[in-house]
């Protein structure tokens, strides 16, 4: 079993209807650092505050208004994937994410 990653969703591509790049900011962390992940969000539509996670071959993926949680999606790949339109050279990534660091 692998360790799990995630955190609030800061930025979405969505490559094909079933192939999403996800990149999530870990509140719990102190600097901006980023991590991203290739998902097939089949029916749902994840939005940018949701909050995700991901462990093994699994996405969950909790909605902003928190009226469901943890809903599965299948997670494609592995952790950290690259960004889908910014060439390997360039993959530093600036997000924009909550000056409260809290989370909410």
């Amino acid at each position: 079993m692998g360790i799990g990653s995630g955190g609030v969703i800061v930025d979405i591509v969505e490559v094909a209807p079933d192939h999403w790049w996800i990149d999530t900011w870990d509140v719990h962390q102190d600097d901006l650092r980023t991590c991203a992940v290739y998902c097939d969000p089949g029916p749902e539509r994840p939005q940018v505050g949701d909050m995700m996670w991901w462990m093994d071959g699994y996405c969950f993926w909790t909605p902003a208004d928190g009226l469901r949680s943890e809903v599965l999606l299948r997670k494609i790949g592995d952790s950290g994937a690259p960004h889908p339109s910014i060439p390997p050279a360039d993959q530093r990534r600036r997000v924009n994410v909550p000056v409260n660091r809290s989370g909410k």
